[in-house]
């Protein structure tokens, strides 16, 4: 493409590697806007550069800013400075992969050298250079036809290899397909590629047979009929299918008549009948018109044919040769298949968890918290195969890559990182719905803030992360599967005191029904709220946990009970960070070097985790504790809506229960409170004495049972009657 002295290009790269940051930037604006105004003579003009998605935008001969068919926006407004990408007319720029300016030259001015743009100063939506020219964004047709419409490639990992794009392995394809391809010749005792041509259609037959009246209708084929056979046949099978094809449409007999004996015996054994389908009905033809309609071989035919000796005329094949599921190509062989074997021993050797945070979304296994780096566990493999004295280990490239391919991870994942930000941050997501989401975030917290200056109780509850048992230094735990310690925290933020809530999964489990008893009991006889005044709790929006109706009865029935306001609150997921997460951290530092044998050794822990301004009140549960909240049923759903499209039950942001057993509810901070209404499907029940949850110990799993019993030997003989005394299925 030439230009004229008065006009110069915006290399811009795209889609391939290159193209999603121009696509960012054509759709960053909250308009759905693209490209306007392509006049080669008057404002810009586009077009493909080369096959790979370059892009060259060229300026119109002015750097008059322009704007067209905007004429509702204030072109002196930031809204207008947001719909623009300004290009300077006199010099050239290279946009990178990454979507920044990276180099500014001026071919008029050698001498001068290279201008260098600051990529973080360039916004994806603007791009201010001196002499200025608007490229306008309002027609993604105009755009979506070249880049808009293809689909970005998903990120694979760093350095693994797809042997699918080997250049031996694309040339398969394009051979089995019949496009053209590279193949091999020797010459002068060399290898060398030689070119080889796409499959074409060969000529009409022009037999005898289809003039004369015989059972052979080569002339009921036209050209195209043939054309879209040729055409169906090599590009919706695969090789397989194609086999199945052609043995369907060729049928064997015994020859009747055995010309040419040689000493009585005939080399022909068997006669071909040729038939090409024609509006669904086979229509035999001779063997030229079959092989030439198809382009494939008399002997290719023979053999697939002999290949299926029970097919015959009546096997079923689409005539429309629907397309084939794309081949997965394999390799050949595997030498390390043996050391992979004992690579997967390895890993299913290890205990896993189930992640704390993400059990509904996460299909990933969590490593018991060990290991500090994937290194460390490689090290541990190695003196598992040393051990074995069996197998040399693997490298450390294979053995991530079978870390990864089966679903394992070091460490269980944490909320810390918000899904929408990362979203908004890696361009998926509108500036709209990013800044809806900001507002909320910071809405939470400055209603966090005001309650801590106003209110006069006011407290943050969280669960933290999963506790083992027993927690040693000796290697032989690591194959081992250990008892599961919960710890449930509540920290006021008015005289910081913490309260620590510890028990095993032999005396209770995760339900909605433990968390309703402890917190129904805290504030009950710790929280020191008196009759008439009001309490503030402060949590994530974990369902299970702190948004059920389990707890909503069990907190209705207790403001009743108290003649107390109980007032739940919900921080942004993402954005839960709160004073009893500092407790987490004070205990997992104080664990770091310490071995507990038993559960009761984390309460010492968490006791001396702190000593300023008071160590943390910690106390240990059993299961005649915990009691059955899921009996009361003031309300049987704390959905605010009933209708499809209404408000859920994720939506609440905050939770109100008053002394006269009536419920409020918010789905945003700014809102006034809501009463929310009793369904009447069911009677209401409100019970004094609420029933225990368990009349027993949990029994956990026999495997984990037999784990514990091996693992008494690296325990004090003190300790061993706990482990000996558990309940197992």
């Amino acid at each position: 493409m030439e230009n004229s002295s008065s006009s110069k290009i915006l290399k811009v790269s795209t889609l391939s590697a290159r193209s999603k940051r121009i696509l960012s930037l054509l759709n960053k604006s909250e308009e759905n806007v693209a490209l306007h105004g392509l006049q080669p003579n008057s404002i810009q003009s586009l077009e493909k550069e080369d096959p790979e998605d370059g892009i060259l935008i060229q300026p119109a001969h002015s750097s008059k800013e322009i704007f067209k068919d905007i004429s509702h926006i204030d072109q002196s407004s930031k809204e207008s400075e947001h719909l623009q990408v300004l290009l300077c007319s006199t010099e050239e720029y290279e946009v990178a992969a990454d979507g920044t300016l990276a180099t500014v030259t001026s071919p008029y001015d050698n001498e001068a050298g290279d201008l260098e743009h600051d990529a973080a100063e360039a916004a994806l939506s603007s791009i201010t250079i001196e002499n200025k020219v608007e490229i306008q964004m309002e027609e993604a047709k105009s755009i979506q036809g070249d880049v808009g419409t293809k689909t970005l490639e998903k990120k694979t990992r760093k350095r693994k290899s797809d042997f699918t794009k080997w250049e031996i392995n694309v040339n398969k394809q394009k051979r089995m397909k019949g496009e053209e391809y590279k193949g091999l010749k020797k010459s002068d005792g060399k290898w060398s590629d030689q070119p080889r041509k796409a499959r074409q259609i060969k000529p009409f037959c022009n037999c005898k047979h289809s003039r004369s009246d015989t059972k052979i209708k080569c002339n009921l084929f036209t050209e195209e009929e043939r054309l879209n056979i040729f055409k169906r046949f090599w590009q919706n099978l695969n090789w397989e299918q194609r086999k199945t094809y052609v043995s369907s449409l060729v049928d064997t007999s015994t020859p009747k008549d055995k010309k040419n004996l040689k000493n009585g015996v005939s080399r022909r054994d068997v006669t071909f009948l040729y038939y090409l389908k024609k509006n669904g009905i086979r229509v035999r033809v001779c063997k030229k018109m079959f092989n030439n309609t198809l382009n494939i071989g008399e002997w290719s035919t023979h053999s697939w044919v002999l290949q299926k000796p029970n097919r015959n005329s009546n096997t079923d094949v689409d005539s429309d040769l629907v397309p084939a599921q794309p081949q997965v190509i394999q390799r050949k062989s595997d030498r390390f298949s043996s050391k992979k074997d004992n690579l997967k021993d390895f890993f299913h050797s290890l205990p896993k968890l189930e992640s704390h945070y993400c059990r509904a979304s996460s299909q990933r296994l969590y490593l018991e918290p060990i290991w500090q780096s994937k290194l460390a566990l490689y090290g541990e493999y190695v003196r598992f195969c040393q051990n074995k004295q069996v197998l040399e280990p693997l490298s450390t490239k294979v053995f991530y890559e079978q870390f990864y391919e089966n679903k394992l991870s070091l460490y269980r994942p944490r909320k810390d990182q918000c899904d929408i930000c990362v979203s908004h941050k890696s361009g998926n997501m509108t500036e709209d719905d990013y800044l809806r989401h900001i507002n909320r975030k910071d809405r939470a917290r400055q209603e966090k803030d005001f309650d801590k200056e106003n209110a006069t109780h006011i407290f943050t509850v969280d669960m933290q992360s999963v506790l083992l048992c027993p927690m040693l230094k000796a290697s032989s735990i690591y194959y081992k599967k250990k008892l599961v310690v919960h710890n449930y925290t509540i920290y006021n933020l008015k005289t910081k005191d913490g309260f620590c809530f510890l028990w095993h999964e032999g005396e209770g489990g995760v339900t909605s029904n433990e968390f309703a008893t402890i917190l129904y009991d805290f504030i009950e006889n710790k929280s020191e709220v008196k009759s008439g005044e009001e309490i503030i709790i402060f949590s994530d929006g974990c369902g299970y946990q702190n948004r059920n109706v389990t707890l909503t009865n069990a907190l209705l029935h207790l403001s009743k009970k108290k003649k107390i306001t109980i007032i739940q609150k919900y921080l942004v997921p993402g954005h839960t960070q709160m004073e009893c997460d500092s407790m987490h951290s004070t205990i997992e530092r104080k664990l770091r070097n310490q071995e507990i044998y038993t559960p009761a050794g984390y309460l010492s822990a968490c006791k001396s985790a702190r000593r300023h301004p008071k160590p943390y009140s910690v106390e240990y549960l059993r299961h005649t504790y915990f009691k059955d909240y899921s009996k009361l049923s003031f309300f049987t759903s704390i959905r605010p809506g009933v209708r499809v499209g209404d408000a859920t039950v994720n939506n609440l942001c905050a939770l109100k229960y008053t002394n006269e057993g009536l419920l409020y509810f918010k789905t945003n901070f700014n809102h006034d409170w809501l009463q929310l209404i009793k369904r009447n499907n069911k009677q209401v029940t409100g019970t004094e004495e609420i029933p225990q949850l368990y009349n027993a110990p949990l029994a956990i799993k026999k495997s984990k049972y037999e784990h514990l019993q091996d693992l008494k030997k690296e325990i004090p003989h003190d300790f061993h009657l706990f482990y000996e005394t558990l309940q197992y299925q």
